[in-house]
C-alpha cells in the first residue's frame, strides 16, 4: 500500500484516533510543544513519520512582514526511514503552506545537506560567543537611562511587547507566538549553584522600556560564575551597548557567553578591547524558502541602483515559482527578456534576505552569470545591512 500524507485539524491526536506509532507526540497541556500545523505519514494505519510547523513571519527589507511556516520538528520511524518519507512530509507541508497564503517558509535541523533539496537557501548565520567583561569594560558611548532588573517570572509578561516594538525591525527577525514564549520564559528551576534567571530592562529618561537582555548565572564549585545571554535586543545599537554596560558590570562573572549573537554584532567594536569578544563558533542559523515568488519579490524594498537584472528561477516543487523577473530599484515584475542568471528556488531562497550575495553563490560555483557584472548589480538591489539575523531557535 502507498505511504499517504494528511494535514489534520491540530486540536485532533497528531496521528489520528486509530493510529499506532512510537513517535514523540506534542503534549497537549504544554503548549511550548504544540505547532499550529501537523502533516502526517501513514503506512496503512500506522503513523510513520509528522512534521509540525508554526505560523509565523519574517521581517523582510523594508520593514515589511511575511506570512511564514516556521517548520520546528520532524521525525520518521527508523523502520521507514530512507523511504521518501521525509520528502513526502516535506513536499505536503511546503505545498500546503503555499496553499494556506504563506510567503515563506523557514527551517533548522541539523539535516542541513538535505535543506537544498527541498528549495531552502541558507540566509544567515549566527555566532556562539564569549566575552571577557574585565577586558570589555567599559562600553564606549552606552545610551543614557536607567537599568530595571527583574526575575524572569516577573517580566515574563512585558518581554513579548517590547520584543515586537525593538527587535522586529531587524531583517531575519520572526514573530513568537504563546508556545515560543512559553518555552523561552517557562519558570526555569533554580539548581544548586544557579541565580534566578533575570531580564534587565533598558529605560529611557521616560521611563519606557526600550530593550531587554535575558541571563542567568552559573558559579561553580570553584567558585566560578558564567553568565548566559539567552536574548538581548535593543531599539538601536546604543542601547544594546547599555545592555552589555549592564553585563560587563556585574561583579564576580568570569566570562558571559551566549549560544547565539548576529554575525556581524558591532559590539565588540565598543568593548575596551576587541579580544574581549570571541567568536567560538559561527553556525548556520537560519534557511529560508520562497513559496510565493511574486509576493516575496514584489513586497521587499531593493536599494538604490541604476541598474536592473532578470532572474530565471526553476522550482520543481511548486510550478508557479518557474518564471523569469525583472528586478530594479522600484520592484519586480515578471518578464519575457533575457535572463542574466538561471538559478533554483534555494539559491533564490538564500539571497532574498539580502545577507548571502549573488557574488559568494557565483564564487562558489552555484550560480553562473550570462552578463558581466550581473552578480554585483545584483548585490546593489539586495544587500541588507545590518545583515539578516534570526535570533529564535526553533
Amino acid at each position: 500500500m502507498p505511504l499517504q500524507f494528511r494535514t489534520p485539524e491540530i486540536d485532533r491526536e497528531p496521528d489520528g484516533e486509530h493510529a499506532v506509532s512510537t513517535l514523540p507526540r506534542p503534549d497537549p497541556d504544554d503548549v511550548s510543544t504544540r505547532p499550529d500545523d501537523l502533516t502526517t505519514a501513514y503506512d496503512g494505519d500506522t503513523c510513520v513519520g509528522h512534521l509540525g510547523s508554526l505560523r509565523s513571519d519574517i521581517t523582510v527589507p523594508g520593514d515589511v512582514k511575511l506570512t511564514a511556516a516556521a517548520i520546528t520538528q520532524f521525525g520518521v520511524e527508523p523502520s521507514h526511514r530512507r523511504q521518501g518519507v521525509l520528502a513526502g512530509l516535506m513536499t505536503t507541508a511546503l505545498r500546503d503552506a503555499h496553499t494556506r497564503g504563506q510567503v515563506l517558509a523557514t527551517l533548522s535541523s541539523p539535516l542541513s545537506a538535505l535543506h537544498p533539496r527541498f528549495g531552502f537557501g541558507l540566509a544567515a548565520d549566527a555566532c556562539a560567543v564569549e566575552v571577557d567583561p574585565r577586558a570589555a569594560a567599559p562600553i564606549h558611548r552606552p545610551a543614557l537611562g536607567s537599568i530595571d532588573v527583574m526575575s524572569v517570572g516577573e517580566a515574563a509578561h512585558l518581554v513579548p511587547e517590547i520584543y515586537d516594538r525593538c527587535a522586529r525591525g531587524r531583517v531575519g527577525t520572526v514573530s513568537r507566538g504563546p508556545s515560543t514564549w512559553a518555552r523561552r520564559l517557562r519558570a526555569a528551576p533554580v539548581t544548586l549553584g544557579t541565580e534566578q534567571p533575570s531580564v534587565a530592562f533598558h529605560l529611557d529618561s521616560t521611563g519606557l522600556a526600550d530593550g531587554y537582555v535575558q541571563y542567568d548565572i552559573t558559579t561553580d564549585a570553584d567558585g566560578v560564575s558564567v553568565g548566559v545571554i539567552r536574548d538581548l535586543w535593543g531599539s538601536d545599537s546604543e542601547i544594546e551597548r547599555a545592555l552589555w554596560e549592564h553585563l560587563v558590570s556585574i561583579d564576580d562573572v568570569s566570562t558571559w557567553r551566549s549560544p547565539r549573537r548576529p554575525a556581524d554584532d558591532p559590539v565588540r567594536f565598543a568593548m575596551a578591547d576587541v579580544r574581549a569578544y570571541k567568536t567560538r563558533r559561527r553556525f548556520d542559523e537560519q534557511w529560508l524558502r520562497i513559496l510565493d515568488i511574486d509576493v516575496a519579490l514584489g513586497t521587499r524594498a531593493y536599494n538604490a541602483s541604476t541598474r536592473a537584472v532578470t532572474l530565471r528561477v526553476l522550482d520543481p516543487m511548486i510550478s508557479a515559482n518557474t518564471g523569469t523577473w525583472r528586478i530594479d530599484a522600484y520592484g519586480s515584475f515578471r518578464s519575457q527578456g533575457d535572463a542574466d542568471f538561471e538559478i533554483g528556488i534555494e539559491t533564490l531562497s538564500a539571497v532574498y534576505l539580502g545577507g548571502t550575495s549573488f557574488q559568494e553563490l557565483r564564487d562558489a560555483g552555484r550560480l553562473v552569470e550570462r552578463r558581466t557584472d550581473a552578480a554585483a548589480d545584483a548585490d546593489t538591489l539586495f544587500a541588507s545591512r545590518p545583515r539578516p539575523f534570526c535570533g529564535t531557535d526553533a
